[in-house]
């Protein structure tokens, strides 16, 4: 019998299970599907000492992701419910620190998250015409943001099939579309290995760092996505985010 929490981060779901698990994709693939399972985005496994806690992230198909960011916030919402301290959270490739500022929960990481940035190569382009203002990012999760287009014509699940059709990117990539007014951005995310989501934290990481490189006087950026509001802010050399997070339940699993 394992114990869970369900928690989400501007809608984007996941359960929270503390302790490793032997062959973690298998029981995600059970307890993520929405019909015979509970139901989540990401399943995130996690182990902590003292003020730190180490965590890995599964989507939904059972596939590891390199990092959820959505779920960083879901996890340190809880944690700080536990124990009101500033937790460590360490992830694949990078460390997270929380603390409350204002009765409100910062999550501050460095800058270096951002692993790469350049518009997509020219090749894929010639395989998927609607990439021609493409840019890759890669956070640890590799995104595909197009800016400026138009949310409401563009079908990211019909985009992702041509992409995975044409063998761009075997392993699956997440897909975002954006537009900017002034300091606020709307954006909707295609996610490996889920699909369509209401929230997607690295992706909509992926839109900062994007807007950061094309207009670098923005130093705090409001995105709203379909399941809510997240604020990316940079200080010196760190990130701050702020959204809403929130643990539904506490739920037990017939393991």
């Amino acid at each position: 019998m394992l114990t869970a929490q369900k928690a989400h981060t501007n809608g984007n779901d996941f359960l929270l299970v503390e302790g490793s698990q032997h062959k973690p994709d298998e029981l995600v693939q059970k307890i993520a599907h929405r019909r015979t399972g509970i139901g989540c985005d990401q399943v995130l496994f996690y182990q902590k000492k003292n003020n730190i806690a180490q965590v890995t992230f599964f989507n939904q198909d059972g596939s590891q992701a390199a990092l959820c960011l959505n779920g960083v916030y879901a996890l340190a919402n809880h944690l700080i419910k536990q124990s009101p301290i500033s937790w460590q959270i360490e992830t694949q490739h990078h460390t997270f620190t929380s603390h409350i500022s204002n009765d409100q929960l910062h999550v501050a990481f460095r800058q270096e998250i951002i692993l790469d940035y350049r518009p997509i190569e020219r090749l894929f382009v010639e395989r998927v015409p609607t990439l021609n203002r493409a840019f890759f990012i890669s956070v640890g999760n590799h995104h595909l943001v197009l800016p400026e287009a138009d949310l409401g014509t563009l079908e990211l699940p019909e985009l992702a099939k041509e992409i995975e059709t044409k063998g761009l990117f075997p392993d699956g990539i997440n897909i975002s579309t954006f537009k900017q007014q002034n300091l606020e951005t709307q954006m909707q995310t295609h996610e490996r290995g889920v699909g369509l989501t209401l929230g997607c934290g690295s992706a909509a990481l992926a839109v900062f760092a994007h807007q950061l490189q094309q207009h670098s006087k923005h130093q705090a950026i409001t995105i709203k996505q379909p399941g809510g509001t997240v604020v990316f802010e940079k200080k010196q050399e760190n990130f701050y985010m702020h959204a809403h997070s929130q643990v539904i339940a506490t739920v037990e699993i017939n393991s």
